[in-house]
C-alpha cells in the first residue's frame, strides 16, 4: 500500500512510525510487528510554492498494514479553514 502525504515533513512521518512501534533500520527503512515502511521524501510544487511530500510504501501482513495506514492517516490529517 502506498500513501502520498503532503504538508508533513519526513522527520515527522518518521516520528509517527516510531510511535506506532516502528524501528528505523540502518538503510532508513522502518520495521514494525507485521509491517515495514519505506519513505521517499521530496517536495510538491503547486501554485508557485512547494510543500513537503512523503511517499510511504507499506508492506507486510494485511491487518498490520491496514492498522498502521489508518493510524498514519489520522496523524497527518489537517483541518482547514
Amino acid at each position: 500500500m502506498e500513501l502520498d502525504v503532503r504538508g508533513t515533513p519526513g522527520w515527522q512521518i518518521s516520528e509517527y512510525l516510531r510511535s506506532l512501534g516502528g524501528i528505523e533500520k540502518a538503510d532508513g527503512t522502518f520495521a514494525g510487528r507485521g509491517w515495514s515502511a519505506v519513505l521517499t521524501v521530496g517536495q510538491f510544487r503547486t501554485m508557485g510554492t512547494s510543500v513537503p511530500r512523503v511517499l510511504i510504501q507499506l508492506d507486510g501482513e494485511a491487518g498490520a498494514v491496514s492498522t498502521v495506514a489508518s493510524a498514519l492517516r489520522l496523524r497527518v490529517m489537517r483541518v482547514g479553514g
